[in-house]
């Protein structure tokens, strides 16, 4: 957690301040060794990339991509971005 926050929009359209975390991310449609996310409680997915520069197009991931052991999904997580 960097200890910043940033605003953001939820379902109801109310706007809350979520907190921002640095992070490892590694996906088919986003490679970046580390980040900034906004955070949020009880999230719907692991994961949420944006409409970010360099993040690949849901129909576009990079089919070369592996996940390494120390990636692999060991549970929930609290936190999404």
């Amino acid at each position: 957690m960097t200890g910043e926050t940033k605003p953001r929009v939820v379902l109801d359209g109310m706007i809350r301040n979520a907190p921002i975390a640095k992070v490892n991310v590694n996906t088919p449609y986003f490679l970046s060794s580390t980040c900034h996310a906004v955070c949020m409680p009880n999230p719907v997915y692991d994961v949420i990339i944006g409409n970010i520069e360099n993040a690949r197009d849901p129909k576009d991931p990079c089919l070369d991509w592996r996940s390494s052991d120390s990636e692999k999904n060991t549970g929930s997580h609290d936190y999404t971005i």
